[in-house]
């Protein structure tokens, strides 16, 4: 047998209960283990999820606007780059307060972080 594999089916059994939940085998020699997909434990708001990640998405926009403002060469194209990346920014803030009202929780939490960061001076 490799190094490390179990030598004995109640040793498999053994490892793949504690790895996986369960004693039952897949076949020797098949290397597959069929494991659930991730779940989260706490229901998730599908709305809130989505604005979280359209957050993202935006930020991640102003960075590359900001980023070909910088590069560009034309004044011209450098002004309509930052623009956008302004208007980026205010679809983030779009985002922002519609998540704030939908979730207390991160309304809270940001307001905790505001508290931390004034701390800090």
């Amino acid at each position: 047998m490799p190094y490390g594999m179990p030598k004995s089916d109640a040793e498999r059994k053994k490892t793949h209960k504690a790895l996986f939940g369960t004693d039952k085998l897949p076949p020797r020699g098949t290397g597959r283990v069929r494991v659930k997909p991730y779940q989260r434990k706490q229901k998730v708001d599908p709305d809130s999820d989505a604005l979280r990640k359209g957050i993202v998405a935006e930020y991640e926009a102003v960075n590359m606007y900001e980023e070909l403002a910088e590069n560009a060469k034309d004044p011209k194209v450098k002004e309509v780059f930052l623009d956008i990346a302004k208007e980026e920014k205010t679809h983030v803030g779009e985002f922002q307060e519609m998540l704030l009202q939908k979730d207390a929780e991160q309304v809270t939490e940001l307001k905790e972080g505001k508290k931390e960061v004034e701390e800090m001076e």
